[in-house]
């Protein structure tokens, strides 16, 4: 029984450091699945003065409750934990949104801490 509740708090203590480590300081995150992977943003890796996550929910079904994921893919932008802005695709599964989109509250984040 000893062993079940140390498993247990592992496992709860690994999800809520995970859900936490995508949300320190100002960071871009695109919540996606395989079924939609030609429709995350394209540069991607262009983007700049923020960390960057891609986070599967196929792999990671708890983040879909946590950060209320209703689409596929949804891109959200926080600053220390707080949600910042936030892009879902429409019915087709498609993003209104470029990279120059995403860099410019990106820019207007940091530019608001000075």
């Amino acid at each position: 029984m000893k062993k079940l509740y140390i498993t247990l708090a592992l496992l709860l203590s690994s999800t809520f450091c995970y859900s936490q480590e995508y949300k320190d300081g100002v960071t871009v995150v695109c919540f996606t699945a395989s079924f939609v992977k030609e429709q995350q943003p394209k540069d991607w890796k262009n983007l700049s003065s923020a960390d960057k996550y891609i986070i599967n929910i196929e792999k990671h079904p708890e983040v879909m409750g946590d950060e209320k994921i209703s689409v596929v893919p949804t891109i959200i932008i926080y600053d220390n934990g707080e949600l910042i802005y936030r892009w879902e695709a429409n019915i087709l599964f498609e993003l209104d949104v470029t990279i120059t989109d995403i860099q410019k509250v990106i820019d207007e984040v940091i530019e608001s801490k000075f």
